[in-house]
This record gives C-alpha cells, sequence and structure tokens, in this order.
C-alpha cells in the first residue's frame, strides 16, 4: 500500500492538469461542520443527485443495493423496511439505523407493522451513509450507522429551476408517471431566497390478485399500485455575514392499494389469495428552523424541529384471528350442528386489522463549534452541544372480523355463547367479547423523552496527525400506557402504565494521520447504544412476559484509508471493522399469535467496505464499491432456536455495485450520455429458524441503463430499471404469520424530459 503512490505517480501523464479530468470534491456535513469527504476520519457513502438521477434512485431499497454493507428487510412496502447496516440488525425496539432528514431525527420504533422513515428522493442534494456507531453526535439509535438526506440548499444570487416529467411501463403491470417543478428565487439579492418544489407520481401495480376459494378466478389486476406527493419550502435570510436563519417544511404522502408482496407456491409468480386488501397511506410533515451565528471565535447552530408522522394501513388478520378461533374451537373437539368439525369456516371469516399510529416529536439541538484548523491555529478544534426531544407516539390497533357473530350462531346454534365446551375453549366468557364482530382493541401511547450533552475535541498533534475524543451523555425514560379490550385482551388489565428509564454514555477516540496530501489513515473506537423500552400486557391465555426490555449496546473497532492518485482522477477508500454486540433486543413471537420484546444474546460483525471512482477521461467515470460483513450470534439462546455460529438475519455477506458514466459531444448543440448500474447482493437469511421459508435469502443481482442527450436547457433521456427481469424471490416475510414473498418490481422502461432554467 504504501509504494502505490510512486507507481501510480509513474504513470501520470505529465503537464497540466486538465480540471475535467479530476474528481468532483464531495464537501459532507457528518461531522456537524462542512468538509471535504477525504478528510473526514469515518466511512461514509455519498450518493449524489447525479447518482439518484442516473441510477433512479426512489426507495431505500434502491439505495441498499448501492451503498457498500447497508442492507434492508421489508415488511411489504415503503415505509414499512427495516434498515441494516455492518450486520446490525434488528426488527424489536427503536432502529438500529438512525434516520436525519439535514439535521433533524426521524428515527421510530419498529411497532406493529411500522418500519423506518423514508423521506422522498425529492430534491435531495446528497445522501450520507455514515457506517459504524454515530453515538457522539446523533445519539442512541444509531449502532449501525446514520443515514442522513440532505437537502439542496436555497441559493441567494442566482434565479433557477427545473420542472421534470416522466412515463414509464413496467412489465406485468402498466403505465407509471412521476411529475416535479423546483423554483428557486433570490427576493433580496444575496440576503433572502426561497425555494420551493413540488413532486407527484403513481406507479401501477404489478401484483394481480385471485379468490382465496378459488385461485382460478382473477379479481383485479395490478393491486399494488401506489401515488405519493411531495413538497418542499425553505427560505433563507442573511441579514449580515454573521447571522443565518433557514426555516423549512417537508411534506410527503404515500398511499398504497396494497403490500408489494405475493403469495409462495402460486402457479402465477405475482399474485395474491389473501382476503382482505391490505392498503395503506404514510404521511410526514417537518417544519423546521435553523439558526447559524458566527461569533468570530467560533460557530453556533440551533435547530428546533417537529416531526409528524401518520402511519394508517390495513392488513389482513385473517389467520390469525378468525383462524385461532377456529382452530381453538376444533382443537376442543366442538362439532358444529352438521356434526362436523367446522373451525374452518370460522377460520376462513376476513379480519381487517386497522393500525394507526401517530408520532409527534419536537427535538432541538443547540451546538458551538470552533473554526476548522489551519496551520499555525490553534492546535485544538472542538464541538460540543445539548439536545432535547420529546417524542409521543399513539399506535391504535383495532381488529375485526366481521360476521363472526352470525357465523358462529349459524354454525354452532344461537347457545353456542354460554355452552360451557366454548367457554373452556375459548378461554374466557364469550358473550360480551365478539360484539360488533370486534375482537382485539390494543391501544398503546408510548412517550420517549431525552436530554443529552455531547462534545468532541480534536488536538493536532502535529499538523498531519490528530486525536479526537467524544463523548455523550444521555438520559431518557419511557412511558407506556396501554388500553386493551375484546377477545383477545381478556385477562390483561383494560388499562396500565409501565415506565422504563436510562442513562448511557457513548464515548469515541478516533487517531487520523495524513501520510500525504492526498492519502491518509484513522483508527476508529466508538461505542453505539438502543435505548429499552416497555411492552405490552398479554391475555392471560398466552405465558407472562417481562414488563419491560433493556437496552443493548455495542462497540465498533474500525481502520481506515482514503487516497486521491493520477492527479486527481483515481479515489480509492478503503476500510475493515469489527464489532461486538451485547443483550440484543428481541422479538419474541407466541404459539398465542402475540409478541413481545426482550434481551437475548450477543454478536459479533466483522468485515469491510471499499469505494474506487475512476476518471480515466474526462467524459468517462467509472465507480466501484464493494462491501463483505460476517455478522454471527456468538452465544446458544435454546428458547429462541438460535445456536451460536448462527448469522444474524438480514444481513447479505457480500454486497457490490459497478456504475459508469460517459458523455460525448453529438452535435454543435449536443451532448449525448450513458449510464449503466450494476447492484450485486449476496446470499444471507432471513430468520435463525432452519426450517422458516425465510431463512434462506438468494443472493442477486439487478441492473439499470440510462441513455439520453442534452440540448441547450432540455434534457432527454431513456432508461430501464431491472434490465433482465429478474424476479426471483429474494425475501420470504413472515406478515401477520403467514410468510409472503418479496420479489423486484419487474423490468420498467421510460422516457422522461427535463428543462432547466
Amino acid at each position: 500500500m504504501t509504494t502505490a503512490p510512486s507507481l501510480f505517480a509513474v504513470a501520470a501523464s505529465p503537464g497540466p492538469i486538465d480540471p475535467a479530468a479530476e474528481l468532483d470534491e464531495v464537501i459532507v456535513t457528518s461531522e456537524k461542520i462542512k468538509e471535504d469527504v477525504r478528510k473526514v476520519p469515518a466511512s461514509i457513502t455519498v450518493v449524489s443527485a447525479a447518482d439518484i438521477a442516473d441510477q433512479h434512485i426512489t426507495e431505500i431499497a434502491d439505495l441498499a443495493r448501492s451503498v457498500p454493507n447497508l442492507s434492508f428487510s421489508t415488511q411489504g412496502g415503503e415505509g414499512n423496511q427495516n434498515i441494516e447496516l455492518r450486520g446490525i440488525s434488528s426488527t424489536a425496539g427503536s432502529s438500529t439505523v438512525a434516520v436525519y432528514l439535514d439535521d433533524i431525527p426521524l428515527t421510530v420504533r419498529n411497532l406493529d407493522t411500522q418500519g423506518q422513515v423514508e423521506p422522498s428522493f425529492f430534491d435531495i442534494q446528497r445522501v450520507e451513509v455514515l457506517r459504524g456507531p454515530q453515538g457522539t453526535l446523533y445519539g442512541a439509535s444509531s449502532e449501525g450507522g446514520t443515514i442522513r438526506y440532505i437537502s439542496t440548499p436555497v441559493s441567494l444570487d442566482k434565479f433557477s429551476g427545473e420542472v421534470h416529467s416522466e412515463v414509464s411501463w413496467t412489465k406485468h403491470g402498466g403505465a407509471n408517471y412521476k411529475e416535479r417543478g423546483v423554483l428557486n428565487a433570490p427576493i433580496i439579492p444575496g440576503e433572502l431566497g426561497v425555494r420551493a418544489g413540488i413532486s407527484a407520481s403513481s406507479n401501477s401495480g404489478y401484483i394481480d390478485h385471485f379468490s382465496p376459494d378459488d385461485p382460478s378466478k382473477l379479481r383485479a389486476k395490478g393491486v399494488n399500485g401506489d401515488r405519493s406527493i411531495t413538497a418542499r419550502l425553505e427560505l433563507e435570510w442573511e441579514p449580515s455575514a454573521a447571522l443565518n436563519v433557514k426555516p423549512s417544511l417537508l411534506y410527503q404522502r404515500f398511499k398504497s392499494d396494497d403490500l408489494n408482496v405475493l403469495d409462495l407456491g402460486s402457479a402465477d409468480l405475482l399474485s395474491q389469495h389473501k382476503r382482505v386488501v391490505e392498503s395503506g397511506e404514510d404521511t410526514l410533515a417537518v417544519p423546521s428552523v435553523a439558526v447559524g451565528y458566527d461569533f468570530g471565535g467560533a460557530d453556533l447552530t440551533s435547530v428546533t424541529s417537529y416531526f409528524y408522522r401518520n402511519f394508517d394501513r390495513i392488513v389482513d388478520g385473517t389467520f390469525y384471528n378468525s383462524g385461532f378461533i377456529g382452530s381453538l374451537i376444533d382443537g376442543a373437539g366442538i362439532v358444529g350442528l352438521d356434526g362436523n368439525l367446522d373451525g374452518n369456516q370460522i377460520g376462513n371469516i376476513a379480519s381487517p386489522v386497522h393500525y394507526q399510529i401517530r408520532t409527534q416529536q419536537f427535538t432541538q439541538e443547540l451546538r458551538l463549534a470552533s473554526k476548522p484548523y489551519v496551520n499555525n491555529g490553534s492546535k485544538l478544534t472542538w464541538i460540543t452541544g445539548a439536545f432535547y426531544s420529546n417524542q409521543k407516539l399513539d399506535s391504535r390497533d383495532f381488529e375485526t372480523a366481521p360476521g363472526l357473530g352470525n357465523a358462529l350462531t349459524t354454525v354452532y346454534g344461537s347457545g353456542f355463547a354460554t355452552a360451557p365446551a366454548f367457554l373452556q375453549a375459548l378461554g374466557g366468557p364469550a358473550p360480551p367479547v365478539f360484539l360488533g364482530d370486534a375482537v382485539y382493541l390494543n391501544n398503546k401511547l408510548f412517550n420517549e423523552r431525552q436530554i443529552a450533552v455531547f462534545g468532541e475535541a480534536t488536538y493536532h498533534i502535529l499538523p498531519e496527525l490528530r486525536a479526537t475524543v467524544g463523548l455523550r451523555y444521555l438520559t431518557a425514560q419511557t412511558s407506556l400506557l396501554r388500553m386493551g379490550e375484546f377477545y383477545f385482551a381478556t385477562g390483561s388489565p383494560p388499562a396500565i402504565k409501565v415506565v422504563d428509564r436510562a442513562r448511557p454514555t457513548t464515548p469515541k477516540f478516533t487517531l487520523s494521520y495524513d501520510i500525504d496530501d492526498d492519502t491518509s489513515a484513522y483508527f476508529t473506537a466508538s461505542k453505539g447504544f438502543r435505548l429499552g423500552g416497555p411492552n405490552r400486557p398479554l391475555p392471560s391465555f398466552c405465558p407472562t412476559t417481562p414488563a419491560s426490555y433493556g437496552p443493548d449496546s455495542l462497540w465498533n473497532y474500525e481502520v481506515g484509508v482514503k487516497s486521491l492518485l493520477l492527479d486527481g482522477r483515481l479515489s480509492i477508500v478503503g476500510d475493515a471493522f469489527f464489532i461486538d454486540w451485547k443483550n440484543i433486543q428481541v422479538d419474541i413471537n407466541l404459539a398465542c399469535t402475540f409478541d413481545y420484546n426482550t434481551n437475548a444474546g450477543s454478536a459479533r460483525s466483522y468485515g469491510s467496505e471499499a469505494e474506487i471512482r475512476f476518471k480515466p477521461i474526462s467524459s468517462m467515470t467509472v465507480g466501484i464499491a464493494g462491501g463483505y460483513t460476517n455478522a454471527t450470534l456468538t452465544s446458544d439462546v435454546p428458547s429462541l432456536g438460535i445456536t451460536r455460529g448462527q448469522d444474524v438475519p438480514g444481513v447479505p455477506r457480500w454486497s457490490a455495485d459497478v456504475s459508469t458514466r460517459y458523455n460525448a459531444a453529438v452535435g454543435t448543440n449536443v451532448v449525448g450520455f450513458a449510464t449503466a448500474d450494476w447492484n450485486y447482493l449476496g446470499a444471507s437469511h432471513g430468520t435463525v429458524g432452519v426450517t422458516d421459508p425465510d431463512y434462506k435469502r438468494p443472493a442477486y443481482a439487478v441492473a439499470a441503463i440510462t441513455a439520453g442527450a442534452d440540448y441547450h436547457a432540455w434534457e432527454f433521456s431513456v432508461f430501464a430499471k431491472n434490465v433482465f427481469n429478474d424476479q426471483k424471490i429474494i425475501q420470504r416475510p413472515n406478515l401477520q404469520t403467514v410468510n409472503r414473498g418479496y420479489t423486484l418490481t419487474p423490468r420498467t422502461i421510460g422516457v422522461s424530459a427535463d428543462f432547466h432554467f
């Protein structure tokens, strides 16, 4: 490695350097200050606005395939995903990966089919994916890392805008549409400006719905269509060189007609045969105000934000509601009026489950940072701050089985409700619990408050040698007020409150060294932490479970090298890491169809990430990125079926991304371009249960291409995603106790036009 620069130097061409042949400088704010990503002693992947456009990245699944060691496990659609980094994966408690919009935390609990917030990629300047725990600057739930969506800033000097129109067609589906427009306008040049934009899209479904009673009868085609709208408004006011004020608002709404999962074992791959249409709506609103003030010797930043999310979804609870009741009746040997075991008639009654999860969070962060280091200046640079958040989460789970009461009377007679055999089979008094065909109501009110102080100090031992020490101290309280009613709440208290507290510290140590002006190396040891929380009480026919679950934590050890070679035309970044994870939060599914969270076992993860960007000529850029993660459980947990040495669920061993872009003049005023992107995700295990259909997840690859031309202010392009139409089932998630299949969106071919002014 030490000889590489000199070898490349021999190959470098002499003479003046053409700026167009150099790779673009990438500025990030991951350390809460602006700096070149090559100077940040951390593993970071930056996905630029150009990358988002070239690769047609529209959802977290697309992003995961483009970033080394970032993966996801689906629960059936956008807003339903669990995100994993470096093998740190868990469906219990809060996310193991923090999600930020600029400086605003959007991380939520994994709860009642709700996954992590997915901000739209509309008007995003870049996405910064920070691998490894970021507990010092970003707090709890950043054990595996942090994903930051950075909005395009307001320009105070330039009037500009963009209009985009796109239409595409999906195999086995139909037409898709996307429209967007952005306007940037200086109101008082150099002092006050505004940026506003709106985007709307409509995607056709590609999964067909057949009758569950007659699989040959088609009920509807393309049932999993979706629509979205996103609007963004930001003002920037700079009355003086020292003061900057940025109020902003993001609003987005995503509506889906059904989940994007299919039935396993069906003759028609892209099909469903369920009894309940699983539609959903995910609404997000994020107003905020960021204020910056330059004191001369230090910069003060205040970020005040409010985060609102309403996650509203219908899911099919037939199997674990009606089906469970029918199985209890048959299990007790109770026969119907016809003299047969008729539990299947009850079990086939459709049972819609309505989840409505409303999250409201207020946050305030105040931080003070010294000026960046300069030669012959102060050897000490630092950042310190305080953080407060108050998150309220209201989760309502209302479950019905329309027609259940009448069916029980028809099948078993009007006296079924008071029959001793029924009372014994169902575990409680029957008449009131099925009133109005309601079977369960579970209302959970979470309130989580955090107060934290944090700081990092970097001492420049030599101009090329730096040592950083960071620490965050957090005090948190989480309370759960739970209210329950109807049959599946039998035996649990009508209302109960549980409180959980924690006071973690998350230290960080970093040593970085500039080998020369273009190459640096670093070592980091950092701690990650995730808060525990309370459990809901379960009905009397379930086993006794703990009232709460504890926190988990890990240590990450990492070494890395970043180099810019060949006169700025070649960038090489690589790292290796080792993670020790203790007291892992896990979700336990019980035979009574309920679940709870607890702590069990430990894990270790080690691996590497590497990224290469190369500009062999000024008109061509090639990118190669890859990751390897070996994440295994390190203790036996017989109660969960965990055996030491098993893989952590949801984590591919290998990932790779190869991309290229080529530009060429086609005429006097026309510049043509072409891009290609190929992603590979290695095999993984979706669960620790070796008999579970999701235990083995296959490796797969997906490709995308784009070609087009720029003519004056216009850009026209044609594109294709999933070029080879790979329809392999890549995940088999357990949704509402039934394993379903998830595959890539079929081949999609489209055309687009952009006008820039």
